[in-house]
């Protein structure tokens, strides 16, 4: 996220142009923290929150830059907000 910049609710690549595809975000000791996808610049689908061990901790689901589920998987349970 950090060579990405957000104007106006769209997010924008360092070519100033909307992002697309999938950001992902890394903790500090290089494992996958989270998968954001993009369509125009905008959240759009599912994204996936992970703990440093790889697990998968949430999914949230995204339209247009607005959350409109998320699911929690706390050590081997499931549970939707």
């Amino acid at each position: 996220m950090e060579n990405t910049k957000l104007i106006k609710g769209i997010r924008y690549d360092l070519n100033n142009k909307p992002i697309n595809g999938i950001v992902s975000v890394y903790y500090p000791t290089g494992e996958l923290l989270l998968e954001m996808p993009y369509v125009n610049g905008k959240q759009n689908g599912i994204a996936r929150g992970y703990r440093p061990d790889g697990s998968l901790l949430q999914e949230m689901r995204f339209k247009d830059s607005k959350e409109v589920s998320r699911d929690f998987y706390p050590l081997g349970k499931q549970f939707r907000i």
